[in-house]
């Protein structure tokens, strides 16, 4: 007999009931929330869940793209969860498992590819859930006394992951639709990746942040987006395609898919890929390009994770993505940092590839030949201006519909996928072939502070053989301050000085020397961070290059003489015109020449006959819009057919 307070045996019934099996379509090594919800009872307690996947993978407390926290499980193997003995105690505080596909004798990488098949109908990847579970129930004791037992219960649950390349559709097929199409399209936009057809490669790409977001308000009376192929707009899930013969302004899939293949495609081939918006990519979603969206996405996340809960330098992120408050930063707290750490590469050099170029002493020389102190104005300085032209924002800008906090700043003004502060086209350090100075520093551009080292390292980069490793790139900085290959000789015709001007005063004259100064070469290795301005001396280009016909040159200026950017004094260069003729014209009160009583101009001894007569033309009159050849017509004492006329800006020319 059992004793009075003893518990009955209580037999433990069959399992519930399955429920149909779900069929999880998922995207290559995303990792996946798997959660138990048990049935909500008083008294339920939970004892433990067993997960069990036919394939190699980590069981993880979190999401994330690092491996604290997870246990590696082989295919078939069961994991089982307690919180009695947790294994690995969630973040939830629930049953929940975060998992992902491991390559199989490859444990720390996970496995980005269509690991559970390519099409649609094949079977997927098996995997199981089995919970046990107690309820309290009433007991009667062998005295009759009813006390509470739990009876212990179990549900089981199959369930199947299913991979499969995503694709445009062709002909009557129906579009793909489903979850891994709706993962796809949030990961791409968060990297900055835009699904708006532009109408040329460069104005008006709407790429990056100057495209709209599936299903988005574009404004004013333009209304929601709509597709390249006529899908339904307001959903995300669905592949749209349709983008070869899409109309400027509507939006697909496709696009995206395209446009990030094209990012990654070798920097030997930028001119294939550059101009067509992805047109030469496949848009079909293979193992390569799964590859390469797990490689972006690790970095990407790893950075997100440690500054999820801060702002960013000059950056607009939600402070509360529910209800899309954005708010303005001027600093993150650790900005100072980032930009002293970034320049300090100019002064010391990051390694072999990129070494020291714009050193302080040459700083310092460029801004006594501007006419300011030495101590004036700091490279962090010139660092905070040029960021401010490349990109006010890391990611969460404001540009871009609609505003997400935390996506990257792709810039909108062609298809190169340049990044961040420092705008290096995608494909200079992320293609399959990148440029080495950018693949030997292995720095991650998603990260604001190594995207700032990435800008130095750009203008510093030594030219270097290309070879199987990557391709050349020269910097910059490294050709005008290292080399001698930048310093153009004036001329014979070139200015005979300069003044530095700030508004409408100008300092006093200071000669030229024969050849390009160190405020020239800066000049010339900011425009050529843009484009190459022409292989000749900076006023020399200033004079054969208006404004309109060298943007590296428009570039340049802003940069260095905006008072909004680095705010040096404008450069003017004093020329020679040509020789005071002999006799000028006598001038009324207006400044307009006296006329004889037969018509003719009344004309006078010239003081300064014999001796040369100058113009004033430099990066302030080239901003405004003024042409060399123009300024010195005006200047002249005669016009283009010999005649007597007045003059404009004639000067001395000391």
């Amino acid at each position: 007999m059992a004793k009075e307070d003893e518990q009955p045996t209580v037999t433990p019934p069959n399992a519930a009931p399955q429920q149909p099996e779900p069929k999880i379509k998922t995207l290559g090594g995303m990792r996946l929330r798997l959660r138990y919800i048990p049935p909500n009872l008083d008294g339920l307690e939970v004892k433990k869940v067993t997960w069990n996947i036919g394939y190699k993978g980590r069981y993880c407390n979190r999401y994330g793209v690092d491996t604290v926290g997870c246990i590696t499980k082989e295919a078939g193997s069961d994991y089982e969860h307690q919180f009695s003995i947790p294994q690995l105690p969630n973040t939830t505080g629930d049953w929940s498992v975060y998992w992902e596909p491991v390559k199989d004798g490859q444990e720390e990488e996970t496995d980005w590819s269509n690991w559970a098949g390519t099409q649609t109908a094949d079977k997927g990847v098996a995997a199981t859930m089995k919970a046990e579970y107690t309820i309290p129930v009433q007991g009667t004791g062998s005295s009759g006394v009813v006390t509470p037992v739990k009876l212990t219960k179990y549900f089981d649950q199959t369930f199947t992951f299913n991979t499969r390349e995503l694709k445009p559709a062709t002909g009557t097929e129906a579009p793909m639709k489903g979850s891994d199409v709706a993962m796809l399209e949030a990961m791409l936009w968060q990297l900055g990746i835009s699904p708006q057809k532009g109408s040329n490669y460069q104005a008006n790409s709407n790429a990056g942040l100057a495209g709209n977001r599936i299903n988005s308000d574009r404004g004013g009376n333009r209304g929601h987006t709509q597709t390249c192929d006529g899908t339904d707009a307001k959903i995300r899930n669905i592949y749209s395609g349709g983008w070869d013969t899409c109309t400027a302004g509507k939006v697909a899939m496709e696009g995206m898919v395209r446009r990030f293949q094209g990012r990654h495609i070798s920097a030997k081939e930028a001119g294939k890929f550059s101009r067509s918006g992805g047109k030469d990519s496949s848009g079909i979603v293979d193992n390569q390009t799964l590859k390469d969206l797990g490689g972006r996405w690790g970095e990407y996340y790893q950075v997100y994770s440690k500054y999820r809960n801060t702002q960013t330098l000059l950056a607009v992120d939600y402070v509360n993505p529910g209800d899309n408050t954005k708010v303005l930063i001027a600093k993150h707290p650790d900005a100072d940092t980032w930009l002293s750490s970034a320049a300090d590469l100019w002064q010391n050099g990051f390694n072999a590839d990129a070494p020291a170029t714009y050193t302080q002493a040459i700083h310092e020389t460029v801004l006594e030949l501007a006419g300011l102190d030495k101590a004036a104005k700091s490279r962090v300085d010139l660092l905070v201006a040029w960021k401010a032209r490349e990109a006010d924002s890391h990611w969460g800008s404001v540009s871009g519909r609609p505003f997400t906090g935390f996506r990257m700043t792709e810039g909108g003004a062609d298809e190169l996928g340049s990044m961040s502060y420092n705008q290096v086209q995608f494909h200079f350090r992320y293609s399959r072939e990148p440029y080495k100075v950018h693949k030997n520093a292995g720095l991650n551009y998603f990260d604001p502070l190594d995207n700032l080292k990435g800008f130095i390292i750009h203008t510093s980069a030594k030219p270097t053989t290309a070879d199987a490793t990557g391709l050349n790139h020269p910097g910059p900085f490294y050709l005008v301050f290292n080399t001698s290959g930048q310093t153009k000789a004036h001329g014979t015709n070139g200015p005979k000085g300069y003044k530095n001007c700030t508004g409408s005063t100008c300092g006093a004259f200071k000669s030229l020397s024969a050849s390009d100064d160190k405020y020239e070469l800066l000049a010339k290795g900011i425009a050529m961070y843009n484009a190459s301005p022409g292989s000749q001396s900076w006023p020399t280009i200033l004079k054969n290059r208006p404004k309109g016909s060298c943007a590296p040159c428009e570039y340049s200026i802003d940069v260095r003489n905006s008072t909004d950017k680095f705010g040096l004094p404008y450069r003017q260069y004093i020329w020679k015109g040509g020789v005071e003729p002999d006799q000028i014209p006598v001038l009324d009160a207006g400044g307009q020449p006296e006329e004889n009583p037969d018509g003719s101009i009344k004309m006078q001894s010239n003081p300064k006959a014999g001796q040369d007569w100058c113009f004033a033309y430099g990066e302030r009159e080239w901003i405004n819009g003024k042409n060399w050849t123009q300024v010195r017509t005006d200047a002249a004492p005669l016009d283009e057919n010999g005649d007597i006329k007045s003059r404009i800006g004639n000067i001395a020319c000391s």
